[in-house]
């Protein structure tokens, strides 16, 4: 394998991993980042395999050796047209996203991730195919191991070190192929293979044999011009790179509105009349995704969203006092009427102290915040704690911690800190896994007080395998927990999803009946708060949803396989909310209009 071949064979990796990490990325505000993103690379291990089956079919059939056979004579261009083409499939993909995007209802899921999809997967199928014609099967090796392995390593660089958004990795992507093209037109097909020549004189087999690395590139400087000049050089080969650069900076540049995603206005077009009524009233492309906030209308007057991708992180109906309009996102806040040790009341020099994990809308800062509690925020994106302070009204919270929440309770927040820890992290259909195990339930403890409450929310069905695990997990570290439900009805019904509230604490729960200040509130949040012991699911219910869960799963419910933990080490929660990410999806879908979710972010 030459040097230079392998460097071309791991730039062209670089560039499928780039824009194989971009295009779920893009088509998040259509499925959800985790569901756009479950057939990507699974896709393109087919694709490859499928490029070496073709190659290998066609050159048995035109007995055509693999690689193709160099001559002192052939040139770079003679696979021009390939990476121009497979430049040119990328560049395009975010039209592709955007041409589907109406029809992703219909798509669903599934399969609308894989057909968002098929650019990349075309031009994975042309690189391949141009690696093992012009190198040999060898050569895929760095391909596959540079697209695969450090895919996520690659991308990462591209967008933070780089400071590009998604669209401009689509132009990154292009450019890689591109000067993949340039560099075989540029430089003698003598540099990426070993020369063979036909029927070379001796004398001048020795000599090449016998060139440097450096006589090698500076040979080829001096025929460049020579070469240009030849009728197998054609100088439209270069003109041709311009045309996939031109077509990606034009569309994922900023300068069309084709991509919504990619258009530097960011506003929708072409809005259909379903969705006259609509505001987008900001927008943003983030660490989360694509973050905006909207105000729609409802049955019981307009209300205002905050959005992300293919999720609602929270809203508040504007003509109610700002009330959330989910009920059970008060839930949290109740935690504050668990009874607690005399030593632990809190006192005008003394305040309540609380940690929010997962800030949403801030509608439990809201709340905490007008009880007296001091909270500290810890939230992954910084434009969900600005939309939330500016359109939502949310309370200026004690100190905010820009970064993952793991990171802050594993190591940055001291020892007996905390009243309570309010934890929800919930979006996109699921939540992070690694804030679900009992390390992290272990430092939760930690900076609890000693009679502390930790206030978990988790979405998904009370017998779902992975509310089991997170419940065995929850009891590992806490001798005592409550659970609340926002809907009793939805309980033993195998197609729903809801939210489900988890008090934890390692002393006794027991609810003290709130103020009448408390219920003077009024709204929604007064509703909630006087009926909150409906909700209420008893410890017999969960056992009996663990014994189903595990019967379901042909595990025999006494036995230690059934009452598995979540740990840092075993830790299958993100593939065990898989079914929950596909339910969230059709109840996103269920909420507001299909035009909404493709126009509105």
């Amino acid at each position: 394998m030459s040097v230079f071949s392998g460097i071309l064979a791991a730039a062209a990796g670089a560039a499928i991993a780039v824009a194989g990490d971009a295009t779920p990325q893009l088509a998040a505000p259509l499925y959800g980042r985790f569901l756009a993103s479950q057939t990507g690379a699974a896709a393109r291990v087919v694709a490859i395999l499928a490029a070496a089956l073709l190659v290998r079919i066609f050159t048995a059939i035109g007995r055509v050796p693999v690689p193709v056979p160099v001559t002192t004579t052939t040139t770079g261009s003679r696979f021009t047209i390939i990476l121009v083409t497979a430049a040119l499939l990328v560049a395009l993909s975010p039209a592709a996203v955007s041409v589907l995007a109406p029809m992703s209802g219909e798509l669903g899921p599934l399969n609308g991730p894989l057909v968002a999809d098929l650019p990349v997967l075309l031009a994975t199928m042309l690189l391949a195919s141009w690696i093992i014609l012009d190198f040999g099967y060898l050569h895929l090796a760095p391909f596959g191991v540079i697209s695969f392995r450090y895919a996520d390593t690659i991308s990462n660089f591209v967008q933070t070190r780089l400071r590009t958004n998604t669209c401009a990795s689509f132009v990154i992507a292009t450019l890689i192929i591109s000067a993949i093209a340039a560099a075989q037109l540029y430089y003698p097909p003598a540099l990426f293979h070993a020369p063979q020549a036909v029927q070379p004189p001796a004398a001048d087999t020795q000599e090449q044999q016998q060139q440097t690395t450096a006589q090698r590139i500076k040979n080829a400087k001096k025929g460049k011009k020579a070469a240009a000049d030849s009728p197998a050089f054609p100088a439209t080969a270069w003109s041709l790179l311009a045309i996939p650069i031109a077509i990606s900076l034009y569309i994922n540049g900023g300068f069309s509105d084709l991509v919504l995603q990619c258009s530097s206005s960011r506003l929708p077009h072409n809005v259909p009349a379903s969705l006259k009524s609509y505001s987008l009233i900001a927008h943003a492309e983030s660490v989360s995704g694509f973050v905006s906030v909207v105000e729609a209308p409802s049955k019981n007057g307009p209300i205002r969203l905050m959005r992300c991708d293919h999720s609602i992180l929270g809203g508040i109906y504007l003509d109610h006092n700002k009330d959330s309009i989910f009920g059970s996102f008060y839930f949290l806040d109740f935690a504050r009427f668990i009874r607690r040790k005399p030593e632990s009341a809190p006192t005008p020099e003394s305040p309540a102290r609380a940690l929010q994990l997962g800030l949403g809308i801030g509608v439990t800062v809201s709340t905490m915040a007008r009880a007296g509690v001091l909270v500290d925020v810890a939230e992954l994106d910084p434009v969900v704690v600005k939309y939330a302070t500016d359109h939502f009204d949310m309370p200026k919270p004690n100190s905010v911690f820009i970064g993952d929440g793991r990171k802050f309770i594993d190591g940055i927040s001291p020892t007996n800190t905390y009243d309570y820890v309010l934890h929800d992290v919930f979006t996109g259909g699921l939540v992070p896994a690694h804030l679900f195990t009992v390390e992290a339930f272990d430092s939760i403890r930690r900076i609890l007080k000693p009679d502390g409450i930790l206030a978990m929310n988790f979405v998904g069905r009370i017998d779902n395998n992975a509310t089991i695990g997170v419940i065995s997990t929850l009891r590992h570290v806490f001798p005592n927990i409550e659970c609340f439900v926002e809907s009793r009805d939805m309980l033993g019904k195998g197609d729903h999803m809801y939210n489900m509230v988890f008090f934890a604490s390692a002393d006794p729960i027991t609810f003290k009946p709130p103020t009448s200040a408390d219920l003077a509130v009024g709204g929604i949040y007064s509703i909630m708060l006087s009926n909150f012991n409906d909700w209420r699911v008893t410890p017999e219910e969960l056992d009996e949803a663990a014994d189903a869960a595990a019967v379901r799963a042909g595990i025999d419910p006494e036995s230690e396989e059934a009452n598995w933990m979540v740990t840092d080490e075993n830790n299958p929660l993100q593939s065990l909310q898989l079914e929950s990410a596909h339910s969230h999806w059709h109840v996103m879908r269920s909420l507001f209009p299909a035009a909404f979710w493709t126009h509105m972010f």
